[in-house]
């Protein structure tokens, strides 16, 4: 059976908190099969309201489209129940859920990071875990129905720190997040035998991946297929694998690619819940910050005094790019 690939990425404009690159690998029957219309009985490409009022089906799309208001409920649910297919259970602390994302991981990813060490951010944070469980036994069914699986999800959290790190080795953020998408794909081909169908969406402005493919995923041929604006394709034979990637802009069409957005996203709310939290514990009053530039300013100023007194350098937290 063909396998399915698709990656997308959050957090890469902001100065503060990760930036996060997740891929998420299928199983189907043809590489060129739509997982939406497989799966329609169970998912949706937007989430519920008044034009469409099923509030049971899974709601998978790109994340900006799913995390429009407020509340992270929908992504929140959306994702964990994804995810707790993959661990056998819902991952209740951002911990755990690192762990299912990242399943090399050890605690010193964790304990080396000041505003991580000793921040639990239980889970669900708004979901509830019958919804999520309900939403599970209902996509398993129709997977089983439509011969689908969900083999995988695995995702690069880039810190701060290593972020600077990466900029000074590539010399730009373009580079950097090209090079995390690339290992991903690394990763989750390496669990592929066969027909491999990999869908990204584009890198900025760029209509050009082929040295990005040779550099990161085979010393064999790569064949351009087509490079435009709009999308461009290689393929590539490998003594494992028959693949062919796409890039492709509102790549976010495709499932898999959705579904990597969405769990992008949730990865780093979570994330920024565990950044807030560690500076809430030690001032009084402080406005919490999703990270974005202009607002990150503001927070930056907002904790001089207390950074100062706690011997926090700037470099520790701040991104440079």
């Amino acid at each position: 059976m063909p396998f399915k690939i698709g990656t997308d990425e959050a957090g890469y404009g902001p100065n503060l908190g990760p930036l996060v690159v997740t891929g998420t690998l299928w199983k189907t029957n043809g590489r060129d099969d739509d997982l939406y219309q497989l799966l329609s009985p169970c998912v949706v490409d937007r989430p519920p309201g008044r034009n469409h009022p099923d509030k049971q089906s899974i709601a998978i799309a790109d994340s900006k489209v799913v995390y429009r208001s407020k509340s992270i409920e929908q992504l929140e649910r959306s994702v964990l129940t994804m995810l707790s297919l993959l661990a056998g259970r819902i991952p209740r602390s951002l911990r755990e859920l690192t762990r299912v994302v990242k399943r090399d991981v050890t605690d010193d990813f964790f304990s080396r990071v000041f505003w991580l060490a000793d921040q639990a951010v239980p889970l669900p944070v708004k979901c509830s875990v019958d919804a999520v469980g309900r939403a599970a036994d209902r996509f398993l069914t129709q997977c089983a129905s439509s011969d689908v699986s969900l083999l995988n999800v695995n995702a690069e959290i880039v810190l701060p720190e290593e972020f600077n790190d990466a900029i000074a080795i590539e010399g730009n953020k373009a580079n950097m997040l090209s090079g995390c998408t690339m290992n991903v794909i690394d990763r989750l081909l390496a669990e592929c035998e066969g027909a491999v169908l990999v869908d990204c969406d584009k890198h900025g402005g760029r209509s050009s991946y082929r040295h990005l493919i040779e550099r990161y995923l085979t010393n064999r041929e790569v064949l351009v297929a087509r490079e435009s604006g709009e999308q461009s394709v290689y393929r590539w034979l490998d003594q494992a694998v028959d693949a062919e990637i796409r890039f492709t802009a509102r790549g976010e069409d495709q499932l898999p690619v959705a579904l990597a957005s969405m769990v992008s996203k949730y990865l780093r709310e979570v994330y920024m819940r565990a950044w807030n939290g560690y500076w809430a514990q030690h001032q009084e009053g402080l406005r919490p910050t999703k990270g974005y530039p202009e607002d990150a300013k503001r927070f930056r100023q907002d904790i001089a005094q207390t950074q100062k007194k706690l011997g926090i350098r700037q470099e520790q937290f701040w991104r440079c790019r």
